[in-house]
């Protein structure tokens, strides 16, 4: 077992979209903006002699934590999404890996969400421009 905690299943599911704050991370601090989806709780198992786990996120707001590492940061888990659209977090944490591994760091030219949303724009404006959408109503709403 990598964790010592088990989910519990629900019918429902809980989203959170929230900025979050970093805990126990080396080589990041500040704000995250991400969202966590659940279908169930989690329920932190008793810990053995000698295991320690650590929240790595958490809100102010509600304090809420959330996601959990080991020790060393070796191994972390979290139900947050969209966590590697944020760009300083993403280019951090491949230095951070590429440095334990002694590897060579070279930045990378990530595409952020604000990015990502500029390029959906200029699509959905080109499709505007070139598809007749009268004439594609009028075929959806023909009877058969």
């Amino acid at each position: 077992m990598l964790f010592p905690f088990t989910t519990i299943l629900h019918k429902y599911q809980i989203n959170s979209v929230s900025k979050w704050g970093t805990a126990n991370i080396p080589f990041y601090e500040g704000e995250i903006d991400a969202y966590a989806i659940y279908s169930g709780k989690i329920k932190m198992s008793k810990l053995k002699q000698g295991e320690c786990f650590y929240p790595i996120f958490g809100t102010k707001n509600k304090n809420i934590e959330e996601g959990i590492t080991n020790r060393n940061f070796s191994v972390w888990g979290t139900c947050l999404h969209k966590l590697f659209d944020n760009k300083v977090f993403c280019e951090e944490f491949i230095k951070y890996l590429k440095i334990r591994k002694e590897l060579p760091y070279i930045e990378h030219a990530f595409t952020n969400r604000e990015d990502k949303e500029k390029k959906y724009n200029r699509l959905a404006e080109i499709v505007r421009k070139n598809i007749n959408i009268k004439a594609i109503y009028h075929l959806l709403n023909k009877k058969k």
